[in-house]
């Protein structure tokens, strides 16, 4: 079974007195567990080197005979001309270890795709906050049932269209074949979108209980992504487990989303 780690879970992991155990039973259950691009990404970013260091041998140790999984964006655009030329499947990891390699990535990500992207998404849900004033959209429910009508649909298949341009990809698909990939749950896009569309109703429509300290960070958002391709989702960040828990009901993901403890009871850790 293909199982997710937030980079948070590698903080916990790190720190537990049962770190060994807690590694041999996740081989022992069979669990996929591949590290992503964003981990490593993360875990660069800890300003303690020394904590730092240790994290890399985790995430090595973690990672075992796996390549590293690839960045959102680049799962996005690799599901779409896929698509585009009749492929069933995408390769998850990129087909490299070296960490300077992951580095630059990790620096790509943070110019001018990201900064295009953060505006097509800005954009998008200053639109939606307009639409939905109008139509007096209450609950998450009914916010993405409306989202999931004919009328609805056009604001993703908007954003869809919109996104594709800063992430550079020629699009060759009607509006059906976009519908498609955007609905679907085999793709990325599906799981992408979603969370960024109930991220824009945590904050730009339903504010009651739903402050920005209680919504991911983008980092998060992004994370999301892999539920395409995870069944297990492991996250010890509250708000982020909030919302993702949440998510996974109201879209109907069926996915087993897990706190560090939670997982460890999983594996018979924690009885």
């Amino acid at each position: 079974m293909n199982c997710y780690f937030d980079t948070s879970i590698y903080n916990q992991i790190l720190d537990d007195a049962e770190k060994k155990l807690f590694l041999e039973k996740t081989r022992k259950r069979n669990l996929e567990t591949i590290p992503s691009v964003i981990n490593k990404c993360e875990i660069l970013l800890n300003r303690d080197e020394e904590r730092k260091r240790k994290l890399l041998e985790l995430y090595e140790e973690i990672r075992s005979d796996y390549f590293t999984a690839k960045a959102p964006t680049h799962l996005l655009q690799d599901a779409t001309i896929a698509i585009q030329q009749g492929q069933c499947e995408i390769e998850i990891n990129y087909p490299i270890k070296e960490d300077d390699e992951l580095e630059s990535i990790c620096k790509e990500l943070k110019k001018d795709i990201g900064i295009e992207i953060e505006k097509a998404i800005i954009g998008a849900r200053d639109y939606i906050k307009r639409k939905l004033d109008e139509i007096k959209i209450t609950t998450p429910a009914s916010y993405f049932t409306y989202l999931d009508s004919k009328n609805g649909i056009q604001i993703l298949v908007m954003l869809f269209n919109s996104l594709c341009e800063p992430l550079k990809i020629e699009l060759q698909l009607n509006e059906e074949d976009i519908i498609n990939i955007i609905q679907s749950y085999s793709t990325p896009w599906k799981y992408y979108l979603d969370s960024h569309l109930f991220f824009f109703y945590r904050r730009a429509v339903k504010l009651e209980n739903y402050s920005k300290y209680k919504n991911p960070g983008y980092f998060d958002l992004e994370q999301c992504t892999y539920l395409f391709w995870a069944k297990i989702f492991v996250l010890e960040d509250g708000s982020f487990y909030e919302f993702l828990k949440e998510l996974n009901v109201l879209r109907g993901y069926n996915k087993k989303i897990f706190t560090y403890d939670e997982f460890k009871e999983y594996l018979y850790l924690g009885e």
